[in-house]
């Protein structure tokens, strides 16, 4: 066997009779690190931490790619997530600015002229509040308004545009308020006297 070979065995192969060696057979039996020489354990010592320092590199960019991989996937969630509420908000955006066009052709206030000339009813549509309001290009007249009704006739959370209107009837001070979403009637009585106006529920 040349040399260099047989140096190579003897790194790695250990055996409890040397005679074995000169003989060109080589012998495993009783084969123990701790008998062999330092020389031999050195090396063979440093190959079990090459080994070692290999797993621990590769568990080490596993574990790496599983963070890199989940740190991606949280990403994408919240970047989906972060679509969705957008495109929610655009949505609900949408729907107010909608809403606000239609309520903006149904106006908050009406005016309903009487039979006097100066006299008109204001209404809050949304509610069913109402002024007597005067005017004048006298002196002499009287220019304001009147409270006719300051309570709502609905809960605030229940108020939309348009929901009241006044019909007039052929009684010159009497008009007939009405809740055209529920169908409630109310008898209205405008007058300059205080004592004579009211807002009364018609069962």
């Amino acid at each position: 066997m040349p040399n260099n070979v047989y140096n190579q065995l003897l790194v790695c192969v250990y055996s409890e009779n040397p005679a074995d060696f000169p003989t060109g057979s080589v012998s495993f039996v009783n084969l123990v690190l701790a008998n062999a020489t330092s020389h031999t354990q050195t090396r063979c010592a440093s190959a079990d931490q090459r080994t070692e320092h290999k797993i621990k590199n590769m568990n080490t960019r596993n574990f790496v790619l599983i963070c890199f991989l989940i740190l991606i996937a949280f990403n994408s969630y919240g970047q989906i997530e972060q679509d969705s509420i957008s495109a929610v908000q655009k949505v609900e955006k949408q729907v107010e600015k909608q809403t606000e066009i239609q309520q903006l052709k149904v106006p908050i206030y009406k005016l309903f002229p009487t039979t006097n000339y100066w006299t008109f009813i204001k209404l809050d549509t949304r509610n069913g509040k109402m002024w007597q309001v005067h005017f004048t290009i006298s002196e002499e007249g009287y220019e304001g308004e009147l409270i006719l009704n300051s309570s709502s006739l609905i809960w605030d959370d229940k108020e939309i545009n348009g929901r009241f209107t006044l019909y007039p009837t052929k009684n010159n001070f009497n008009f007939i308020l009405l809740d055209q979403l529920n169908g409630t009637t109310y008898q209205v009585q405008w007058n300059n006297d205080e004592n004579k106006r009211f807002v009364s529920r018609i069962y």
